[in-house]
């Protein structure tokens, strides 16, 4: 058993080749997006003694988008919610979390 393992081992060290990795090769992205999109629906007793329920549903959505041009970097972050009862409320709601332009001058200065 144990010249098997050595073997096996041996043979593993011969055919094993150095890895590289070719950092000048890769061209950053121009551009990164990401976000997430969440959807609850709860339902609930109006009353103990009827069988009346009520649903409520909930929307939310985000999303995250960046865009690099030289030394400047785009940045915006939005939120979007919706949110609906049966027969009672439906509402739409959207808003920025983040805008703006970002110029990197320097390594300790940015405007």
């Amino acid at each position: 058993m144990a010249r098997l393992f050595i073997i096996f081992f041996l043979s593993a060290f011969l055919v094993a080749d150095e890895y590289g990795f070719d950092m000048e090769g890769i061209e950053p992205k121009a551009y990164e997006y990401g976000g997430y999109l969440r959807v609850d629906n709860k339902a609930q007793r109006l009353r103990e003694q009827d069988d009346e329920y009520q649903n409520q549903l909930r929307l939310e959505a985000l999303l995250d988008f960046s865009y690099f041009y030289d030394i400047f970097t785009f940045k915006a972050s939005g939120v979007a919610t919706h949110e609906y009862i049966h027969d009672k409320i439906s509402e739409t709601e959207s808003h920025f979390n983040e805008l703006y332009v970002d110029a990197k001058l320097g390594v300790n200065h940015s405007f």
